[in-house]
């Protein structure tokens, strides 16, 4: 064995045989290191496991609605869930994964997460339902900001003097249902 088969082609091919997957090899290594130093290091609960992630600002928004949330790409979380996510005091505030924005040659899954405000009970079928929304009242216009499509045309119109909260899909939830809350009790 030479030193060409020994070092050079191990070190070569550690992170993959192809060109790409070296990159993408290279890249995740760099997250790696990236969650290891960051001060938005936060981590939250998922299928029972811990995993490590970054909270950060969503387009230089300052007001904490909206967030990017930075995983692994071994992570694929759907959209709608709901996680508690921990933040570097120790605090769980709940986050719902919006929708992932693709990035197929990052080392990361960059997800838009919107914090929740409000616990909701409602009651269907006998059964008590408690579930996580966002309240959305008159004035409070950034999340009508944030939903756009790509031609820059919103995705709905709504009435900016209506309260709505914004909740996770659920098939037992209906229109003639209501929701209970407590007043004072956001996250």
């Amino acid at each position: 064995m030479s030193y060409f088969d020994e070092v050079y082609l191990k070190r070569l091919n550690r992170y993959g045989l192809d060109y790409q997957s070296r990159l993408q090899g290279q890249r995740e290594r760099n997250f790696e290191n990236y969650l290891l130093k960051t001060p938005f290091r936060v981590d939250f609960q998922y299928l029972d496991k811990i995993h490590p992630a970054s909270l950060e600002r969503y387009k230089q928004d300052y007001s904490e609605t909206q967030a990017y949330l930075l995983t692994r790409t071994s992570l694929d979380i759907p959209n709608g869930t709901v996680l508690e996510v921990i933040n570097q005091d120790g605090e769980k505030h709940p986050w719902m994964i919006w929708w992932l924005e693709q990035i197929a040659s990052s080392g990361y899954n960059k997800y838009v997460v919107l914090k929740m405000t409000h616990q909701l009970t409602w009651t269907a079928a006998d059964q008590e339902f408690i579930q996580w929304g966002y309240f959305r009242g008159p004035g409070t216009s950034k999340i009508q900001d944030a939903v756009k499509s790509s031609t820059g045309k919103a995705l709905w119109t709504e009435n900016d003097n209506l309260y709505m909260f914004i909740t996770p899909y659920n098939k037992e939830l209906k229109k003639e249902i209501y929701f209970t809350t407590l007043e004072g009790e956001t996250t």
